[in-house]
């Protein structure tokens, strides 16, 4: 799992690569565990819909901050091979319950 945010005015395409970021950081969902994910707005901590790390050069970083500034949408993903392309569960059934969620 990881944390997800979606500046304003994004309409999901590859133009729009620096309005979607999500947190490096993940939660692995194989545990029965009732542990957290906190990512503070640092550039270095986010990664944009193509894979960028928000302080890999000064123009994705001012666009992680413009993102950062603007934000429409939060919330979580869960991916596989990328951050959000979905989850699958081995062996039996799986229940994921969110306890408390703070901005």
């Amino acid at each position: 799992m990881r944390l997800f945010f979606q500046r304003r005015g994004d309409d999901l395409s590859a133009a729009k690569e620096f309005h979607r970021w999500w947190s490096v950081e993940t939660f692995l969902l194989n545990t029965d565990t009732k542990a957290g994910l906190a990512v503070p707005l640092e550039p270095s901590l986010w990664s944009s819909v193509l894979g960028k790390v928000g302080n890999s050069s000064a123009e994705v970083t001012a666009a992680f901050q413009a993102a950062a500034g603007d934000v429409q949408n939060v919330g979580v993903t869960f991916g596989g091979c990328y951050a959000g392309h979905g989850v699958y569960v081995v062996d039996g059934p799986a229940r994921f319950i969110m306890m408390h969620y703070t901005l």
